[in-house]
């Protein structure tokens, strides 16, 4: 069984390192970052522009893990509320990710 999880994130705060670690970690992690964008599920380039479209493409990304035998499957930063209520609906969790506020939360 793949555990399901989401990640909410800031942004500029070490998600591409936290992606860089899972999607090599040698027990089988798949953890998305921005979706839209081309390197990642391609919503744009793909045509997929509807809500519906981005969601269902979501929930396929979850279930191919789960064909791929993936230990987890994750998605940081970039879902929607119904892609939280998913993941809980099929037992994962969800978390926030800060890294160095003081970069993130006091103007300098």
């Amino acid at each position: 069984m793949t555990n399901y999880f989401v990640i909410w994130h800031v942004g500029h705060g070490g998600g591409g390192w936290l992606l860089c670690c899972c999607n090599n970690h040698p027990a089988g992690i798949w953890l998305l970052g921005e979706m839209h964008k081309p390197n990642q599920l391609d919503f744009l380039g793909r045509e997929l522009v509807k809500e519906e479209a981005l969601q269902q493409e979501t929930w396929n990304y979850f279930e191919d893990a789960e064909l791929e035998r993936q230990v987890a499957c994750g998605i940081v930063k970039s879902f929607s509320r119904p892609t939280v209520e998913w993941v809980w609906e099929h037992g994962g969790r969800s978390c926030q990710m800060i890294r160095n506020p003081i970069a993130k939360c006091v103007q300098q």
